[in-house]
């Protein structure tokens, strides 16, 4: 699953933005995506929120407190279109590749709406990545051992 189009309204700390994260020929989101800027400039801000955009829409922990991100009119909003894998499409039972999801951060209140076969998806996609944090990664339906991540010792590249 990769985010192919992203929209943040009243984020505090960052600009209202509409990001296109696809090839324009294709709709195919890119492999990799720099997120880039001067200090101050809303990197973290934009980072962190797609964060507590994913939970809203599919927790796996405690969803976070709203009101740090509400920037004016006491409401954010982020809209993000996510493109499945054929596999990942057909986990969540949905008819196309591309689905889009809206979170609301409000005071003392965050909604999301969004296809309920989103959610189950982004749930498997945390269960993977709690087996990358103890140092496992899938390859082909089964577990594969891997060092130490952080170190470059063994791990993924």
């Amino acid at each position: 699953m990769k985010i192919q189009r992203l929209s943040c309204f009243g984020i505090r700390g960052l600009a209202d933005l509409e990001l296109d994260l696809a090839d324009p020929t294709t709709r195919v989101p890119h492999p990799v995506v720099l997120v880039t800027g001067g200090p101050a400039s809303g990197k973290t801000r934009l980072l962190e929120a797609i964060v507590a955009a994913k939970e809203a829409i599919g927790p796996y922990g405690p969803i976070r407190a709203s009101a740090p991100w509400i920037d004016r009119g006491g409401i954010a909003r982020m809209v993000l279109r996510f493109y499945l894998n054929p596999e990942e499409q057909l986990y969540a039972g949905l008819g196309s590749p591309e689905v889009e999801a809206e979170v609301f951060f409000l005071e003392g209140a965050v909604r999301a709406t969004a296809a309920e076969g989103l959610g189950a998806v982004l749930e498997a996609c945390e269960n993977v990545l709690s087996f990358l944090r103890e140092g496992r990664a899938f390859a082909c339906g089964e577990a594969e051992e891997f060092g130490d991540i952080g170190t470059g010792n063994k791990g993924l590249g």
